[in-house]
C-alpha cells in the first residue's frame, strides 16, 4: 500500500522563475502527485502544515569539495540543513576518483582526517561507494584536471 503525504498552507517555489504561490503538495507513493492552490483535495494518510514557510526544490551547490567527506559523514547536515540536494564536486583541479599508484598515497595523505578507505579507481566505482554508504544528497563530479 503506497502512503501519501499533504503539504498544505505552504508558499509554493516551483523552480520555474514564476512568483511563489500558496498552496498545496500531495506526495503519494514518494513521488509528487499533485500541486497547486488546491492538490486535488485527497485526503492523505499524513498532512504537515507549513504555516506560511517556503517549499522550495533542492538547491544545487555548483562548487563543492565533499568528494571524500560525504563517506565520513553520509547524513551532510551542513549540506542538507540549507536546502542542497544536489553537490558538484571535483572543482579546484582536485577529485577523488581516478585513482591510481601515482596519486592514490598523495589523495590519501590529503583525506587522511576522514579515516576513509579508497577503495576505488574510477568514477562508476566511486559512485558505487556512495550509493553504497546512502548519502544525504547526489554528488556528480568533474573529473580534476591535477588528479
Amino acid at each position: 500500500m503506497k502512503s501519501s503525504l499533504k503539504i498544505k498552507n505552504a508558499w509554493i517555489a516551483d523552480g520555474s522563475g514564476a512568483p511563489l504561490f500558496k498552496g498545496e503538495i500531495l506526495i503519494s507513493g514518494g513521488v509528487i502527485s499533485g500541486f497547486g492552490k488546491d492538490a486535488g483535495g485527497a485526503a492523505a494518510d499524513r498532512t504537515i502544515d507549513l504555516n506560511g514557510k517556503v517549499l522550495a526544490p533542492g538547491f544545487i551547490d555548483a562548487h563543492g569539495h565533499s568528494d571524500v567527506a560525504l563517506f565520513a559523514n553520509p547524513g551532510a547536515f551542513a549540506k542538507v540543513s540549507q536546502g542542497v540536494t544536489t553537490e558538484i564536486a571535483g572543482n579546484c583541479g582536485l577529485c577523488a576518483f581516478l585513482l591510481g599508484d601515482r596519486n592514490r598515497a598523495h589523495l590519501e595523505e590529503l583525506y587522511a582526517d576522514y579515516r576513509v578507505d579508497l577503495n576505488w579507481s574510477d568514477y562508476p566505482s566511486f559512485q558505487r561507494r556512495l550509493a553504497a554508504r546512502s548519502v544525504a544528497h547526489t554528488l556528480p563530479a568533474l573529473c580534476g584536471h591535477n588528479t
